[in-house]
């Protein structure tokens, strides 16, 4: 009778222990349970967060590539009015008296033309929103992102700098007397006749107008490269991602 009773005492202390030991256990596992519903969720937001970025990316990447072709393109037209003007300053009487009628406009718009571009703009904006730039990783193009603006403003003000120059050019040219003439004898023709051309670079005061203008738009050009080569290495980056 007493072995029984105490092997009955025996289990029962041992069951004891184990209703006491189970509530550790029930709290470890629970809190094993939450830290990984925590973890599930980060991967979850870490993949969704990485998704994100990768369409960002994209965006970005499809953007700065057509901003730089519109650069580009904008260089070459640049430089080729620059061109030009040189070329049509630096001919003769006689050179000038010869143009053929289909040349007359190209040298025209040259001491007249704005050289005006639109960079587009909608993927940095969307990088630029709220907390959507912290998905980007890579800090140096994160920097890049969110100095665009920035970078983009004094170009754009020197764009307007080239409307502003073609304005006034426009307000200059009818006050002049060689375009009075020239203009009575156009007859409302498309182009302006050579005579328009001859009286615009015998006017010292038109010369020194297109001067200011040429300077402006070699500004320009600077600009524009610099900002080019900008967009080169942030599109390396992209490339690389």
């Amino acid at each position: 009778m007493c072995r029984a009773q105490a092997l009955g005492t025996s289990e029962e202390l041992e069951l004891s222990r184990i209703l006491k030991g189970r509530p550790l256990v029930e709290g470890v596992v629970i809190v094993l349970s939450i830290l990984l519903a925590f973890a599930i969720d980060a991967a979850w937001d870490y993949r969704g967060a990485r998704a994100s970025e990768a369409e960002l990316l994209n965006s970005l990447l499809q953007e700065y590539s057509g901003n730089k072709a519109t650069l580009e393109r904008t260089v070459r037209s640049v430089e080729r009015d620059i061109e030009r003007i040189d070329t049509f300053y630096a001919m003769s009487p006689e050179q000038l008296a010869d143009l053929p009628d289909d040349s007359v406009g190209t040298y025209w718009g040259a001491l007249s033309r704005p050289m005006t571009f639109q960079l587009a703009s909608g993927a940095t904006a969307t990088a630029l929103s709220a907390g959507n730039l912290d998905l980007i990783r890579d800090l140096q193009l994160r920097e890049f992102v969110a100095g665009w603006p920035a970078r983009t403003e004094d170009i754009e003000e020197r764009a307007q700098v080239m409307v502003g120059l073609e304005s006034s050019w426009y307000d200059f040219v009818p006050t002049r007397g060689w375009a009075q003439d020239a203009l009575q004898r156009v007859r409302g023709a498309n182009l302006p006749q050579t005579a328009l051309l001859r009286g615009a670079r015998g006017d010292s005061e038109a010369k020194a107008r297109v001067a200011m203008r040429m300077r402006a738009a070699q500004v320009y050009v600077t600009q524009m490269r610099e900002l080019i080569e900008r967009v080169d290495s942030t599109l390396l980056l992209l490339g690389q991602r």
